[in-house]
């Protein structure tokens, strides 16, 4: 039995990976331009309690969003931007995927998050 491509060795941990992270953000900036929105704020690193980078964009429509990288298993994924009481995030669809899948970048299967 295959197992799944998206879990690797050290996918759990908060692993940084300068190359991974520099092509992610210039990735997320051209996705911000082409759904004519912007980045808003800088990017964040992992952190204790949390194993990805992520960082906000808005389109021009105003929709906010967070585009998060996995570093180890360079699993890019979005969600939503929730209230800041919120504890959990719902995943959405990864904007622009062509230009993620272009720079290498594994995205999760459709319908991976919400299979039941």
């Amino acid at each position: 039995m295959a197992g799944d491509p998206l879990l690797v060795a050290g996918v759990a941990a908060g692993a940084v990976d300068a190359d991974a992270y520099s092509t992610w953000l210039a990735v997320v900036y051209q996705v911000a331009r082409a759904l004519g929105g912007a980045v808003v704020g800088q990017a964040e690193h992992p952190a204790p309690g949390r194993n990805h980078y992520r960082v906000r964009i808005r389109s021009a429509a105003g929709t906010r969003m967070w585009l998060l990288l996995n570093g180890a298993g360079r699993l890019v994924a979005a969600s939503e931007h929730p209230d800041p009481r919120e504890l959990t995030f719902a995943f959405r669809e990864v904007p622009r995927q062509d230009l993620f899948r272009l720079a290498a970048y594994a995205l999760p299967r459709r319908r991976i998050w919400n299979d039941r």
